[in-house]
Protein backbone atom coordinates (compact mmCIF):
# COMPACT_ATOMS: atom_id res chain seq x y z
CA UNK A 1 0.00 0.00 0.00
CA UNK A 2 1.76 3.63 -0.82
CA UNK A 3 1.70 6.64 1.29
CA UNK A 4 1.98 10.27 0.68
CA UNK A 5 2.63 12.46 3.61
CA UNK A 6 0.92 15.86 4.60
CA UNK A 7 3.93 18.06 4.28
CA UNK A 8 5.02 19.85 7.63
CA UNK A 9 3.43 16.83 10.14
CA UNK A 10 3.54 12.90 10.56
CA UNK A 11 0.30 12.29 8.87
CA UNK A 12 0.35 9.99 5.50
CA UNK A 13 -2.31 9.58 3.15
CA UNK A 14 -3.18 6.62 1.43
CA UNK A 15 -3.55 6.53 -2.26
CA UNK A 16 -6.51 4.75 -3.79
CA UNK A 17 -5.74 5.18 -7.24
CA UNK A 18 -4.13 8.10 -9.61
CA UNK A 19 -6.13 9.53 -12.30
CA UNK A 20 -3.78 11.41 -14.87
CA UNK A 21 -5.28 14.00 -17.31
CA UNK A 22 -3.75 13.90 -21.04
CA UNK A 23 -3.01 15.89 -23.73
CA UNK A 24 -4.88 19.29 -21.93
CA UNK A 25 -2.79 21.73 -23.50
CA UNK A 26 -2.85 22.13 -27.02
CA UNK A 27 0.87 23.37 -27.31
CA UNK A 28 2.16 19.80 -26.04
CA UNK A 29 -1.03 17.95 -28.02
CA UNK A 30 0.89 19.73 -30.77
CA UNK A 31 4.35 18.68 -30.08
CA UNK A 32 3.23 15.48 -29.90
CA UNK A 33 2.13 15.04 -33.03
CA UNK A 34 -2.11 15.05 -32.09
CA UNK A 35 -4.27 17.79 -31.29
CA UNK A 36 -6.08 18.58 -27.82
CA UNK A 37 -9.39 16.27 -27.44
CA UNK A 38 -12.56 18.40 -26.89
CA UNK A 39 -13.53 15.39 -24.15
CA UNK A 40 -10.91 14.75 -21.24
CA UNK A 41 -8.77 12.53 -22.36
CA UNK A 42 -7.95 10.41 -18.80
CA UNK A 43 -5.76 7.57 -18.35
CA UNK A 44 -4.28 5.40 -14.62
CA UNK A 45 -1.12 5.29 -13.31
CA UNK A 46 -0.57 2.03 -10.86
CA UNK A 47 0.19 2.98 -7.48
CA UNK A 48 3.40 0.71 -8.11
CA UNK A 49 4.64 3.92 -10.26
CA UNK A 50 4.26 5.91 -7.09
CA UNK A 51 7.71 6.98 -5.67
CA UNK A 52 7.07 9.41 -2.55
CA UNK A 53 9.49 12.63 -2.48
CA UNK A 54 13.14 11.57 -2.55
CA UNK A 55 13.41 8.35 -4.67
CA UNK A 56 15.06 7.62 -7.54
CA UNK A 57 13.60 6.76 -10.73
CA UNK A 58 13.86 3.83 -12.99
CA UNK A 59 14.47 3.65 -16.13
CA UNK A 60 13.08 0.36 -18.00
CA UNK A 61 15.39 -1.28 -20.08
CA UNK A 62 12.32 -1.26 -22.95
CA UNK A 63 12.72 2.14 -23.13
CA UNK A 64 15.07 4.69 -25.53
CA UNK A 65 13.63 7.35 -25.05
CA UNK A 66 12.01 8.48 -21.55
CA UNK A 67 10.43 11.77 -20.74
CA UNK A 68 8.53 13.77 -18.20
CA UNK A 69 6.52 16.36 -17.70
CA UNK A 70 5.91 18.51 -14.22
CA UNK A 71 2.02 18.57 -12.94
CA UNK A 72 0.02 19.99 -10.14
CA UNK A 73 -1.60 17.34 -8.81
CA UNK A 74 -4.30 17.46 -6.50
CA UNK A 75 -5.78 14.97 -3.53
CA UNK A 76 -9.46 14.34 -2.94
CA UNK A 77 -9.96 14.15 0.39
CA UNK A 78 -14.37 13.78 0.54
CA UNK A 79 -16.37 11.00 -1.68
CA UNK A 80 -18.45 12.32 -4.09
CA UNK A 81 -20.04 11.95 -7.47
CA UNK A 82 -20.91 14.43 -10.24
CA UNK A 83 -19.78 16.97 -8.19
CA UNK A 84 -20.93 20.97 -9.56
CA UNK A 85 -17.90 23.16 -9.99
CA UNK A 86 -18.97 25.22 -7.83
CA UNK A 87 -18.50 22.69 -4.74
CA UNK A 88 -15.81 20.86 -5.76
CA UNK A 89 -12.95 22.77 -3.72
CA UNK A 90 -14.59 21.04 -1.10
CA UNK A 91 -13.40 18.21 -2.07
CA UNK A 92 -9.79 18.57 -2.48
CA UNK A 93 -7.41 18.00 0.56
CA UNK A 94 -4.13 19.06 -0.90
CA UNK A 95 -1.74 19.87 -4.07
CA UNK A 96 1.88 18.38 -4.80
CA UNK A 97 4.03 18.23 -7.71
CA UNK A 98 3.57 15.07 -9.63
CA UNK A 99 6.06 14.05 -12.51
CA UNK A 100 4.24 12.16 -15.14
CA UNK A 101 7.00 10.21 -16.71
CA UNK A 102 6.38 8.20 -20.00
CA UNK A 103 8.54 6.09 -22.42
CA UNK A 104 7.95 8.32 -25.65
CA UNK A 105 8.88 4.93 -27.80
CA UNK A 106 6.74 2.52 -25.90
CA UNK A 107 4.05 5.19 -26.56
CA UNK A 108 4.43 6.08 -30.35
CA UNK A 109 4.49 2.56 -31.07
CA UNK A 110 1.28 1.58 -29.02
CA UNK A 111 -0.43 4.94 -31.05
CA UNK A 112 0.89 3.79 -34.70
CA UNK A 113 -0.31 -0.07 -33.97
CA UNK A 114 -3.89 1.72 -32.28
CA UNK A 115 -2.75 -0.57 -29.01
CA UNK A 116 -3.43 1.12 -26.04
CA UNK A 117 -0.31 3.34 -24.78
CA UNK A 118 -0.77 2.74 -20.88
CA UNK A 119 2.66 0.61 -20.52
CA UNK A 120 4.83 3.50 -21.31
CA UNK A 121 3.08 5.15 -18.42
CA UNK A 122 3.17 2.74 -15.16
CA UNK A 123 6.62 1.55 -14.95
CA UNK A 124 7.48 1.57 -11.38
CA UNK A 125 8.93 5.00 -10.23
CA UNK A 126 7.39 6.83 -13.26
CA UNK A 127 4.96 9.15 -10.92
CA UNK A 128 7.50 10.92 -8.51
CA UNK A 129 5.54 13.14 -6.02
CA UNK A 130 5.88 15.80 -3.23
CA UNK A 131 4.52 15.97 0.07
CA UNK A 132 0.94 16.95 -0.46
CA UNK A 133 0.28 20.56 1.03
CA UNK A 134 -3.15 20.72 2.22
CA UNK A 135 -5.42 23.26 0.64
CA UNK A 136 -5.93 25.64 2.95
CA UNK A 137 -2.18 26.64 2.95
CA UNK A 138 -2.47 28.12 -0.71
CA UNK A 139 -5.94 29.35 -0.87
CA UNK A 140 -8.00 26.18 -2.36
CA UNK A 141 -8.43 26.09 -6.17
CA UNK A 142 -8.33 29.63 -6.72
CA UNK A 143 -4.99 30.33 -4.70
CA UNK A 144 -3.61 26.62 -6.84
CA UNK A 145 -4.05 27.95 -10.22
CA UNK A 146 -1.40 31.12 -8.72
CA UNK A 147 1.00 29.05 -7.82
CA UNK A 148 4.24 28.29 -10.25
CA UNK A 149 6.18 25.52 -10.70
CA UNK A 150 9.58 25.36 -11.86
CA UNK A 151 11.63 22.18 -13.18
CA UNK A 152 14.88 22.13 -12.42
CA UNK A 153 16.60 18.81 -13.25
CA UNK A 154 20.54 17.40 -12.84
CA UNK A 155 19.98 13.66 -14.35
CA UNK A 156 22.81 11.10 -13.78
CA UNK A 157 21.99 8.16 -15.30
CA UNK A 158 23.56 5.14 -15.36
Amino acid sequence: MKFIRVRGTEKRIKVGKIICLGQNYPKHAKEMGSRAPSLPHFFLKPTTSLLPDGGTVLLPRLSRCVHHEIELYFVIGKKGKNILKEEADEHILGYGIFFDITARDIQREGKKTGRPFGLSKCFDTFAPVSEITLAEEVGGWRGAQDLKIILKTNFNVK
